[in-house]
């Protein structure tokens, strides 16, 4: 693509010789960061999405089920029943609420919203402090591909510089 060249003295802020806002020493256009959203914020979001989604299946299943759960007939002697189920309530509702702010979350940032896309990464090393707390104390790696879906997400999300760069200029423009 080549570029006119305008006269020296015209009033165009992007002429020859000058250099105006948005253009080089040279009068072209200076090089702009591509506007349109990277393949990278789009899967990460996508993983976002679908794991919120299942997230919210799974505690709205764990809501519903639990009464005549397997789990409650395998507990230890002594467990309290009661208990048992309401530490189930407890954990599923705190699921339910987590994965329903993961996919607002994702929703801003798919929209251009840097301050989403940070918590979105805050969330997953949260995750990921969370499974290797379960790993260390309980020994359980039952947590490992969660690990691994929402870090992948988040990185997708915020972390290349693909993603970066298209959040800067979506800041920028506001």
């Amino acid at each position: 693509m080549s570029y006119p060249e305008y006269p020296a003295n015209s009033s165009n802020p992007g002429t020859a010789g000058q250099q105006g806002v948005g253009h080089s020493a040279q009068g072209h256009p200076a090089h702009q960061p591509d506007a349109r959203r990277p393949w990278t914020v789009l899967v990460g979001c996508i993983l976002a999405w679908v794991g919120g989604a299942l997230g919210v299946f799974l505690s709205a299943f764990a809501f519903t089920r639990n009464q005549d759960s397997e789990i409650l007939d395998d507990l230890p002697a002594g467990t309290d029943r009661g208990d048992a189920l309401a530490a189930i309530q407890a954990g599923a509702g705190v699921l339910l609420v987590w994965c329903l702010i993961v996919l607002v979350l994702a929703f801003f940032a798919f929209r251009g919203v840097r301050w989403a896309a940070i918590a979105l990464l805050v969330l997953a090393g949260l995750v990921a402090l969370a499974v290797l707390l379960n790993l260390l104390l309980a020994g359980s790696s039952a947590g490992i591909p969660i690990l691994a879906w929402s870090v992948a997400s988040a990185v997708l999300i915020y972390r290349t510089p693909a993603s970066k760069d298209w959040f800067d200029v979506r800041a920028a423009a506001r």
